[in-house]
C-alpha cells in the first residue's frame, strides 16, 4: 500500500517560527479531551497570549497531526505539564472539518495514515522541552517590587528590587502563565543589600513556587551570611519557608536548624541555584554541586501546584538570569 507523503521538516520548523499552520483551514477546527468538551484552539491560545503563546502554537500543530498528546484543561481547570501531556494516552483529538492537503482531505483518523507519526512526536517533544519562561521583565508580573531589564556582570538579566514599604514575603515577580507542580527550577542569581537597606538586610534572594494567591513556598539565600565571621550566621545561609504562615522566624523557633543550612556565598556575585521539587520534598543545589545543601522532606503546603516567581526579601537588590523550568 502506498504511503502518504510527509510535510518536510524544514517546512514544519518554518511553520512554527512564523506561527502559521501548514495550511489555511477553511473551517474553525476544534479539539477536545475526554475530561472536557470541545474547545476552539484559537480561543485557548488567546487565553494565554504572552508567556504561553509559543507552546500553544506548537500544540495547535500537534492537534493538526492528531497526535495523542494533550495540554488541555482538566475538570479542575488545572494545566497539565507538557511531559505529562505527552505521556498520556487517554486524550483523543476530534475535528469539525478536515484539513485539506493537495485538495484532498484526510480521513477521520488520519494519524494512522501518517507514516512519521513517531518522528513528529519526538520532534515536538524537543520543541516543548525548550525553556519557555521569563527572561525579560515583560514576562513578569511584579508584586511589591520593581522590575527592569538590565546588564549585570556580563549577563542580560532581570533586576528585582523590593519596594521600601513592602512587607516581608510580599516582594516577588510571577512568571506569567507558569504552572508548576513537580520538577526542577534553575536560575543564576545575585543578591545584595540595597543602598538604602537597614542593618538587618542580607541580600535575601531565591525562588517562590506553587504560588496561589498570597500562598506559596520558597527557598532563598542570604548571601551576606555565607562568609560572615560568625558561625551561627553562616549556618543560616539558606532558608525554606511557606507564606503566609511559615516565615523564617516561626520555622526557626519551632524547628531550629531544620530548614536552614550553610553554603558558601558572596553578595552581589552570580550564583547557580537549582531546586528539585517532588511532592512534599525539596532539594536545593548551589554552585552546580552534585549534592544538595538543603533538604526539606515536609513542605508545609502539601503536594500542591501553582505559579513560579522570582523572589527577593526586604532591602534586597536582586538579579536573575537564565531561568529554566522543567517538569
Amino acid at each position: 500500500m502506498k504511503r502518504k507523503s510527509v510535510v518536510p521538516i524544514g517546512k514544519f520548523l518554518y511553520s512554527i517560527s512564523s506561527q502559521v499552520p501548514f495550511w489555511q483551514p477553511a473551517g474553525f477546527y476544534k479539539w477536545r479531551c475526554q475530561e472536557k468538551k470541545s474547545l476552539p484552539i484559537r480561543s485557548e491560545k488567546a487565553a494565554h497570549p504572552k508567556a504561553w503563546e509559543g507552546i500553544y502554537i506548537r500544540l495547535q500543530l500537534a492537534c493538526h497531526y492528531n497526535i495523542k498528546m494533550r495540554h488541555c484543561r482538566r475538570s479542575t481547570s488545572k494545566m497539565v505539564s507538557p511531559i505529562e501531556f505527552l505521556a498520556d494516552t487517554t486524550c483523543e483529538s476530534s475535528w469539525r472539518g478536515r484539513p485539506p492537503v493537495n485538495g484532498t482531505p484526510y480521513g477521520d483518523n488520519f494519524s494512522k495514515r501518517l507514516p512519521s507519526n513517531l518522528m513528529m512526536k519526538h520532534l515536538l517533544v524537543l520543541l516543548l522541552l525548550a525553556p519557555l519562561y521569563a527572561q525579560t521583565a515583560e514576562q513578569l508580573e511584579a508584586h511589591g517590587a520593581s522590575v527592569a531589564n538590565v546588564a549585570y556582570q556580563g549577563k542580560s538579566a532581570v533586576r528585582l528590587d523590593a519596594l521600601p514599604n513592602a512587607a516581608d514575603g510580599a516582594s516577588y515577580a510571577i512568571v506569567k502563565g507558569s504552572r508548576f507542580h513537580n520538577g526542577t527550577i534553575e536560575v543564576e542569581l545575585a543578591g545584595k543589600p540595597a543602598a538604602n537597606a537597614g542593618p538587618g538586610a542580607r541580600g535575601f534572594i531565591g525562588m517562590a513556587f506553587r504560588l496561589q494567591g498570597n500562598r506559596y513556598e520558597y527557598i532563598y539565600l542570604r548571601p551576606t551570611n555565607g562568609r560572615a565571621d560568625d558561625q551561627v550566621r553562616r549556618n543560616h545561609s539558606t532558608q525554606y519557608g511557606a507564606q503566609p504562615e511559615f516565615g523564617f522566624d516561626r520555622m526557626r523557633k519551632e524547628s531550629p536548624e531544620k530548614y536552614e543550612s550553610y553554603v558558601d556565598l558572596e553578595p552581589g556575585v552570580w550564583t547557580k541555584y537549582r531546586i528539585v521539587i517532588d511532592g512534599t520534598k525539596a532539594r536545593l543545589f548551589v554552585h552546580g554541586a552534585a549534592q544538595p545543601c538543603l533538604i526539606v522532606n515536609d513542605m508545609k503546603l502539601g503536594d500542591s501546584e501553582g505559579a513560579v516567581a522570582l523572589w527577593v526579601g526586604p532591602g534586597t537588590e536582586g538579579y536573575f538570569a537564565n531561568l529554566k523550568i522543567t517538569q
